[in-house]
């Protein structure tokens, strides 16, 4: 581990071989730790197979009993999400997983709650610094989601917020593939609201308002969700 990036990567290819076989077998000893060290590492490669070895080893409980999840794992992934480096190429695919794991192996409700809602804050934190936008815009949808579905009673409020200024920050952007992530979204969203007329109503009024403050950048989402309004109109 004191060795070059190659060399440590190497390594940890290595090692997912081992916790594919028996994922308890690095407890009591320090690699747990240099698990988390590498996940923001500015190599693609360490960086990948540092996540794709978290991935492995967090499922089983006995992890958090050599880095406590409370203590380590969560402020680590908090940083991970504050932090617009390199490594968002990797969280775009490993970010997903890595919340639920967590999710999964927090104590109580409470804490789960405050995890999700932490981890979507975090997503906002340096965007005036620059961001990969791509990876950026496809994990929180990811997240959004993950979060609605576990909470979107106890966490309402906070999630219409969350979104709202999750569209502030990508309406600015007229990319095809990135309006399309956000089109998806939306539609998910109002789909999820069906069955609630006055939280659909009031969701399409905010939104309507919102994408109209954003014109003409915002045209392309716009025109999107007027003709899906539509056709379910029809």
């Amino acid at each position: 581990m004191n060795m070059d990036e190659k060399v440590k990567a190497a390594a940890f290819n290595l090692l997912k071989v081992f916790l594919k076989a028996k994922p308890d077998c690095i407890n009591g000893t320090r690699i747990p730790s240099f698990i988390l060290k590498e996940l923001d590492s500015k190599d693609t490669l360490l960086c990948r197979n540092a996540f794709e070895c978290f991935l492995l080893a967090a499922n089983d409980p006995s992890f958090y009993q050599t880095v406590k999840i409370e203590k380590a794992v969560v402020p680590k992934f908090v940083t991970l999400v504050r932090r617009k480096h390199l490594h968002w190429n990797v969280l775009e695919s490993s970010l997903l997983p890595s919340v639920s794991i967590i999710y999964d192996n927090l104590p109580d409700e409470e804490q789960k709650k405050k995890w999700l809602s932490t981890i979507l804050e975090c997503f906002f934190d340096g965007t005036d610094e620059g961001l990969l936008l791509v990876p950026w815009i496809k994990s929180f949808s990811e997240v959004f989601r993950f979060a609605y579905l576990k909470a979107a009673t106890e966490l309402s409020d906070f999630l219409s917020q969350t979104f709202f200024k999750f569209l502030d920050v990508v309406i600015p952007f007229d990319d095809g593939q990135t309006t399309s992530v956000v089109v998806d979204l939306i539609l998910w969203i109002d789909q999820k609201l069906v069955n609630n007329y006055d939280a659909s109503d009031a969701f399409k009024e905010k939104l309507t308002a919102s994408l109209a403050k954003g014109l003409p950048r915002a045209t392309k989402v716009f025109e999107a969700f007027f003709e899906y309004s539509e056709d379910q109109n029809r």
